[in-house]
């Protein structure tokens, strides 16, 4: 759901090419300056950096539901591959932010790779969304800044689907504006 949006971002370290922006592009990093010119190929974290992001209202005006979150986070050494975030959500209409997931996994001691999936069994995350709130948290019990390098931050989900009950009383207020137009 993120790919093609441009996040309001606040504190993030652009050293080396680093951008908030190559969290959501598709592409899981090649590591450090194996590109040239881009040497991180992923997004540095700083404690407390944000990204937001507005999903939209959807085709039905009513948000999106979210499915499942995929987070990959990776680096050559000092363990900013293990990963600290929160993940929080805002509904189409709503004034606050509600925290869906906060994500501690540090695994890693130095070098690797760590994947995070966020699911639930009911099979949404949450219903009628709009906008997309992470936040970095410290890893590494502050070491290097508490940073990580945050590769690729995936969302899946569709747009929110009207209930069966809405949907009839939208119809009965369509035939009920129409009987009035006729008489």
């Amino acid at each position: 759901l993120l790919d093609g949006i441009i996040p309001t971002t606040t504190g993030w370290n652009t050293s080396n090419n680093a951008s908030p922006l190559d969290l959501t592009n598709g592409e899981h990093g090649l590591g450090f300056a194996v590109v040239s010119g881009d040497n991180v190929q992923g997004a540095w974290t700083t404690v407390g950096a944000t990204a937001e992001y507005d999903l939209g209202t959807g085709a039905n005006g009513l948000g999106y539901d979210l499915t499942s979150v995929v987070s990959i986070a990776d680096w050559v050494n000092v363990a900013f591959g293990n990963q600290g975030w929160t993940f929080e959500v805002k509904a189409v209409g709503a004034g606050t932010y509600t925290t869906l997931a906060t994500v501690n996994y540090q695994p890693l001691s130095n070098i690797g790779t760590t994947k995070v999936t966020l699911t639930d069994n009911a099979g949404n995350l949450a219903s009628g969304i709009q906008f997309i709130k992470v936040t970095a948290n410290e890893v590494n019990d502050g070491t290097n800044a508490g940073a990580f390098i945050w590769r690729e931050l995936d969302v899946f989900g569709a747009a929110t689907v009207p209930e069966p009950g809405s949907l009839a009383l939208m119809g009965m207020g369509a035939l009920c504006v129409l009987r009035r137009r006729r008489t």
